[in-house]
């Protein structure tokens, strides 16, 4: 990766962690935990979908 094409990458990480992630995290995480719960009382979840919002929270942007 060029120089400017990280710049890049982490102003738009930045951006999304200032304008986005902060925003919604509360939200999402209590809408995370109900697709949990969900699924462990035997409902149908989209697990692709959850592992996805798992993963941002994981990896701490």
């Amino acid at each position: 990766m060029t120089t400017i094409t990280s710049g890049l990458n982490e102003v738009a990480l930045k951006c999304y962690r200032d304008l986005v992630y902060r925003e919604v995290n509360a939200d999402v995480r209590v809408a995370a935990l109900r697709l949990i719960n969900k699924e462990r009382k035997g409902g149908e979840i989209d697990r692709a979908l959850l592992k996805n919002v798992i993963d941002i929270f994981v990896k701490k942007l």
